[in-house]
């Protein structure tokens, strides 16, 4: 992965809770769902809100995060592996200083 690559996909990718939810769910949306039925139904899979997915898919599929057939892009799985370290190393060490990116 490049350098500029890795820098776009953490910058969508650290928008939020929300944006890598809906990532990691993608896979589990029935293929060939459009529109609304598509937003219900990844709205039941991630947990994230239909209107919240409204803004999200856009920017998922624009920057090649989800993939038309419904995997996620092997270097946005790599940096959400990062992520989810980072949340498991602050919840064992509560004394840490580091904090989530801001959105």
């Amino acid at each position: 992965m490049d350098e500029l690559r890795a820098a776009v996909l953490y910058e969508v990718l650290a928008k939020g809770p929300d944006v890598r939810r809906a990532a990691l769910s993608w896979h589990l949306v029935k293929p060939g769902l459009k529109g609304i039925k598509l937003l219900k139904a990844w709205s039941r899979a991630s947990g994230v809100g239909v209107d919240a997915l409204e803004d999200i898919e856009p920017m998922l599929r624009l920057h090649r995060i989800c993939l038309d057939d419904r995997s996620l892009d092997a270097d946005a799985g790599k940096i959400l592996k990062h992520f989810a370290a980072d949340g498991l190393r602050r919840l064992q060490d509560p004394t840490s200083k580091r904090r989530p990116p801001k959105r």
